[in-house]
């Protein structure tokens, strides 16, 4: 007969098994041997401690872009010890390893970790990575020079076909580095001509797709006058 934090339980034999334990389970645990009806002493207690199961989850920054670092992170548990594994051979045993200079071919796949605290293995999560290939940089002219006090005038910036991008957007960028305009087409059109004095400007772009920028174009020079 033994005596358990849930109550009493009666073996045929010398072993008593906790199935599936949880932490309801721990406490004081003794046993009373009883013969023809006869019962011994209760034997001492023995203390049993179940430890919970740990839970993780695994997360990542994905998509990223090509040459970005990759980010992985797992729940954080104090004292745990993890394991991640993944494409072409990855292993790491920290909670949240960065993966730097970020490659689709090396890259691309299921990353997969688990944890064991106190003895007790975790559940085995992943997470996905995707890394978006950068575009190509953009070849950029302009109109040519400008007289700003005309009526009407107009600077035209220009990707070329030969290096254009389908479904991407074109950022463009003026001498200081500011966002001069955002277009959907190979073309940015510039009216307002506050901001400039006779001089010579330079110009910039980037490609953008898929969250991924490209490296800034050659600049084009244009004298406005």
């Amino acid at each position: 007969l033994w005596r358990t934090p849930k109550g009493n339980i009666t073996t045929p034999t010398s072993a008593l098994n906790l199935e599936n334990p949880t932490v309801a389970d721990n406490g004081l645990y003794s046993v009373i041997v009883i013969v023809n009806g006869c019962p011994s002493k209760e034997s001492g207690a023995i203390n049993l401690s179940v430890n919970p199961a740990p839970r993780i989850f695994a997360s990542a920054n994905s998509p990223v872009c090509t040459s970005d670092t990759i980010q992985l992170n797992a729940t954080f548990i104090p004292g745990a010890t993890y394991t991640w594994q993944g494409p072409r051979g990855f292993t790491s045993a920290v909670p949240n390893p960065p993966i730097p200079f970020a490659n689709s071919s090396l890259h691309n796949g299921f990353y997969k970790v688990s944890a064991v605290v106190n003895g007790c293995i975790s559940n085995l999560d992943s997470v996905q990575v995707n890394v978006n290939a950068r575009p190509r940089v953009p070849n950029i002219s302009n109109s040519g020079a400008i007289c700003i006090d005309e009526e009407g005038a107009v600077l035209r910036l220009s990707v070329s076909n030969a290096s254009a991008v389908p479904n991407a957007d074109y950022v463009w960028y003026n001498q200081s580095g500011d966002t001069v305009g955002i277009t959907q087409t190979l073309n940015l059109d510039i009216t307002d001509f506050t901001d400039y004095t006779d001089g010579n400007y330079l110009f910039t772009a980037a490609t953008h797709l898929n969250g991924c920028s490209s490296a800034l174009s050659a600049p084009t020079t244009v004298a406005i006058n």
